[in-house]
């Protein structure tokens, strides 16, 4: 799950469960709008993700009303940033 920082707009916090291996935790940074950043605070490792950009699909049909995404808000978690800038 992912969870907005109140207060940071670059920081998410990314949860992932797992069936039976427990939780994993990620502060997710936004670097800019090709890039972002997951840190692993309990190994400390950092991953960087590039990609090509914001591409826009838009859906065609009849009921083009019904099928436009959405912006949807997340749940905000507090979160104590463990990562230097």
């Amino acid at each position: 799950m992912v969870y907005d920082v109140q207060g940071d707009n670059t920081l998410k916090a990314l949860t992932l469960d797992y069936d039976f291996f427990g939780d994993d935790y990620f502060e997710l940074y936004v670097i800019n709008d090709s890039t972002i950043e997951l840190y692993h605070p309990s190994s400390g490792t950092t991953y960087e993700f590039s990609g090509r950009g914001y591409q826009q699909y838009l859906k065609t049909g009849k009921d083009i009303q019904t099928k436009k995404r959405t912006k949807t808000s997340n749940p905000i978690m507090k979160v104590e940033r463990k990562k230097v800038k």
